[in-house]
């Protein structure tokens, strides 16, 4: 349980009113633990060398390679740190890296909830998944599926099990499951199971049972991104829940005995109990089957927005390059311009152009365009209203800069991050950049040695300090209070905290 990084996010993401509220990831190479609260969109992360900012950075990358990795696009994500051993705590490649993730959705249609651990090693220079934990709620069920333990806990409010009582004309899944097994069943026994079922009383309250579930299918789900292979993957699941029931009948009676009123349910289990038993759990496990996959695909998806942005390579940006569709900025921004075509259509959007004209003032009116070398490389050509035209070659890094924030927030990311958001920016051109990324409706982290960034937030809790004690790295949020010591001492933000004045607490 070595390094576990938290964040608290509480914003709006891509499925409209969704809300990540709690993203837990390891920390590389600098603390064994950090707790960070994130209750703004836009957090602004100082602190000293070695203090972990990059590190943040960091957490969101392994977190994609993971997801990454699921697809077969990466076959050991800690390559590109050249071996576990520099990723890992104190360089032991005996400890897991133990990453996490915990989302909030108010769509009653998606869980309320779903919070995923991972367990990972590299050690031997191979990659492993050591074990998942994945919990999730919605309309009265709750699930826990362990790896570690080869188990799937299900605690269903017992009214569900009221609900699913055959009734003349229903259509629910108790009845379908009723339509299926009365021709295999004896006129007699389908008639007392029927018998049954009407008199069916439960206790109010919560029946919780447990069965054996070892495998986890989340990263099958992270390979299946579409809805129609969400949808196709239920069913089967449900199956394999009823047989692992069946493998667990005899401590499943025991469980469901404590709920179960009427008919009075024997313990050792006879078969018209177990028939019984039968026909309650696979409504219960329709629906558990139905919760787990849509929560995989909920976590695969809000995973899959995270961008990052890093040591821009600039000479990458402004070399030709070829025309292929990319879904995904590289970190490096490397391939910016295939990127920027694939999200615009190869119709440079009037949104950057504006964003150019801000970062250029002087240039007034100018028109973004692609370009093409003789061998079929593309490259962009900036136009302004005084005539001149700039190849991505002659374009300013600051220009180059924006367009590339501009772009990565017109692919709708669930969070951003962008290390050392200050290089080559303007003082000016960092304000109106942070004002796109306040409103973007996403969650934002800007790691900066800057003070515009600083003295620009609208909020003292948007600043979030990042500390280095005791050989482990210490978050601390701004409070509001921040705000009568700049009134009483007459001094910005930056100047308050550079000062030791403001004492920054957890």
């Amino acid at each position: 349980m070595a390094r576990v990084l938290i964040y608290k996010l509480a914003s709006p993401w891509c499925c409209g009113r969704d809300r990540a509220e709690e993203v837990v990831g390891a920390e590389l190479q600098v603390a064994e633990g950090l707790l960070l609260d994130v209750s703004t969109r836009l957090n602004v992360v100082i602190g000293t060398n070695g203090s972990g900012k990059t590190a943040l950075v960091e957490v969101f990358e392994l977190w994609r390679d993971l997801i990454d990795y699921a697809r077969g696009r990466v076959v050991n994500p800690f390559l590109k740190w050249w071996g576990y051993d520099r990723v890992v705590w104190r360089h032991d490649e005996t400890l897991p890296i133990v990453l996490g993730l915990e989302l909030f959705s108010t769509d009653p249609k998606l869980p309320r909830r779903v919070s995923y651990e991972v367990h990972i090693t590299g050690s031997g220079g191979q990659f492993r998944i050591l074990g998942e934990i994945l919990e999730t709620e919605r309309d009265g069920i709750s699930l826990r599926h362990d790896t570690f333990k080869g188990t799937l806990r299900i605690e269903m409010d017992t009214k569900l099990f009221g609900e699913s009582r055959t009734e003349k004309g229903a259509k629910s899944r108790l009845d379908l499951f009723l339509i299926n097994i009365r021709y295999g069943l004896t006129h007699r026994v389908y008639r007392d199971l029927i018998r049954d079922l009407r008199s069916l009383e439960l206790k109010p309250g919560i029946a919780m049972f447990e069965i054996p579930f070892k495998h986890s299918l989340i990263l099958d789900a992270c390979r299946a991104s579409d809805d129609v292979r969400r949808r196709a993957m239920a069913t089967p699941l449900a199956f394999e829940l009823m047989e692992a029931v069946k493998d667990s009948m005899t401590e499943i009676i025991r469980q469901m005995k404590e709920v179960i009123v009427k008919p009075v349910i024997s313990t050792e289990g006879k078969g018209s109990d177990k028939l019984l038993i039968y026909a309650l759990m696979w409504p219960a496990l329709n629906l558990s089957a139905s919760l787990l996959v849509d929560a995989w695909f909920m976590f695969c998806k809000f995973v899959n927005g995270f961008l990052v942005i890093k040591e821009v390579d600039h000479r990458a940006v402004r070399s030709p390059q070829r025309l292929e569709r990319h879904e995904r900025l590289a970190p490096d921004a490397s391939n910016f311009v295939p990127f920027l075509f694939s999200v615009t259509g190869g119709r440079v959007s009037p949104a950057l152009e504006e964003a150019v004209r801000y970062a250029m003032p002087d240039a007034g009116d100018c028109r973004l365009s692609f370009d093409v070398t003789t061998d079929g490389r593309v490259y962009l050509r900036l136009s302004t209203a005084d005539g001149v035209s700039l190849s991505s070659a002659a374009m300013p890094s600051g220009v180059l800069k924006t367009l590339i924030v501009e772009t990565a927030l017109q692919a709708k990311p669930t969070v951003v991050v962008i290390d050392e958001f200050e290089n080559s920016l303007h003082p000016e051109l960092q304000q109106f950049l942070m004002d796109e990324l306040r409103n973007s409706g996403t969650y934002v982290f800007l790691t900066t040695h800057s003070t515009v960034p600083l003295d620009y937030v609208k909020s003292p809790s948007e600043v979030v300090v990042l500390r280095l004690e005791g050989g482990e790295t210490k978050a601390y949020r701004l409070r509001e209070e921040a705000r009568e010591k700049l009134k009483r001492y007459g001094l910005t933000l930056s100047e308050l905290v550079l000062s030791g004045l403001l004492e920054p607490t957890g």
